[in-house]
């Protein structure tokens, strides 16, 4: 029990001296002067000055005109169509999250906790069991590779090449969906970081792919004097379907990876057996020679003769000191 207990005393230590550390450096590369509410606050009150020069608007009524003009400008709700409750789902599974497709009703919050409690174990164990499956496939695929072009009969550290491989398989997906992000006009690193945000299931909701950020609503035309003269707004994905079939493949296939990866570093570490040595046990290998020797008849009459050579060098001794 004690040891248990300096354990977990050791590993809360340790995650709390790194969250400590990890906010200092984020308080260091994202820290401002500027606050976000001052300056939104500063950028209202000169908004009502420029009205209220131009147009006499009293703040009652600039109070009303920016409620509305704020509800209208918000990220608008989804109409829950069968292929949005599949994203919701996919995201509540596997506990990404993006946050921007919620449930609004009782029932549908009610139903979001039930069904969560059954689906992610299930999401879990299937990602796991792939993972493991696609572990096993590049053990197998390196053991033989080692065999017919190495020409070794019994390859070492396969695991840990197995580790390693699935390694740098995940990196270069990253690095690939980082590349291609940079067709809807992200960055390189905005892309890469989408995607690691994706698959290590944070998911801020920042970058969604296939969701760049951009304004909700076209602009109203300038030639258009009356409401009558605007054109309907359509609100449709542009997108084709099958865009985020690819993007939802792509995501379980990465996240199918992680489990690999996380499967292969455990695989490696129980190989090796990375523990403390126990001072007083013999080393295998002292082992298999003692018994080699035992088996060997020539081995041991030697062994016999070198064990009567020290006797008699030790008998030699004692007398000499005797007779000293």
């Amino acid at each position: 029990m004690k040891v248990l207990l300096k354990k977990v005393a050791f590993r809360t230590f340790c995650m709390f001296l790194w969250g400590v550390c990890s906010a200092w450096l984020f308080v260091f590369l994202e820290y401002t002067e500027k606050g976000g509410a001052k300056e939104k606050y500063n950028l209202l009150i000169s908004l009502y000055n420029s009205m209220a020069t131009k147009y006499n608007m009293s703040v009652e009524e600039f109070n009303d005109f920016s409620r509305v003009a704020h509800e209208a400008l918000t990220e608008p709700k989804l109409k829950w169509t069968f292929y949005i409750a599949l994203d919701f789902v996919f995201q509540t599974f596997t506990t990404i999250g993006f946050g921007y497709l919620t449930p609004q009703t009782p029932g549908g919050k009610i139903l979001c906790m039930v069904v969560s409690l059954i689906g992610i174990p299930l999401t879990i164990i299937a990602f796991k069991s792939v993972g493991e499956i696609i572990a096993k496939l590049v053990k197998v695929i390196l053991t033989m590779f080692e065999k017919k072009i190495f020409k070794r009969q019994e390859p070492k550290g396969v695991q840990i090449k197995s580790a390693v491989l699935l390694f740098i398989l995940m990196v270069a997906l990253l690095f690939t969906c980082g590349f291609l992000e940079t067709l809807e006009n992200l960055t390189f690193l905005e892309g890469f970081y989408m995607w690691f945000i994706t698959l290590t299931t944070i998911g801020y909701g920042d970058y969604v792919p296939l969701k760049v950020k951009s304004p909700h609503f076209p602009p109203l035309p300038m030639n258009a004097s009356s409401g009558s003269q605007f054109e309907p707004f359509n609100p449709e994905d542009p997108s084709p379907r099958f865009l985020d079939w690819l993007v939802s493949s792509t995501a379980i296939f990465g996240l199918c990876l992680v489990s690999a990866v996380l499967n292969a570093i455990a695989a490696a570490i129980e190989e090796h057996k990375w523990r403390p040595r126990c001072p007083r046990c013999i080393p295998q290998k002292i082992q298999n020679k003692t018994h080699d020797k035992r088996d060997n008849p020539a081995e041991r009459c030697d062994s016999r003769r070198a064990s009567l050579k020290m006797d008699g060098f030790k008998d030699n001794n004692i007398t000499s000191l005797s007779q000293f």
